[in-house]
């Protein structure tokens, strides 16, 4: 094939954790923001960067100060459909 008949893929993604909205206060490769202590309005604007699988997972837990951190919720993201679509959409 030819050069512009190529498809090349990513390796990796890169992330920013912004903030969380609304939270409520109630537990791979795997990366942690830093605490945000009494709040359900957080503000992280930390980044990482990830080797690229099928999908992103999301996950916010709850970090308890006595026992096990509690699961608030989850986001699955699947990275194909991301590169597959030849749109390109802005962050502000």
């Amino acid at each position: 094939t030819s050069l512009p008949d190529q498809k090349w893929l990513p390796t990796h993604v890169q992330v920013t954790v912004l903030r969380g909205r609304g939270l409520r206060g109630k537990a791979g490769e795997k990366y942690s923001t830093c605490v945000a202590e009494k709040t359900t309005e957080p503000e992280w604007r930390e980044e990482c960067s990830f080797e690229m699988h099928n999908e992103l997972v999301l996950t916010v837990m709850h970090r308890a100060l006595i026992g096990l951190d509690v699961f608030l919720g989850q986001a699955v993201i699947p990275l194909d459909k991301l590169f597959h679509d030849s749109r390109c959409v802005k962050n502000e």
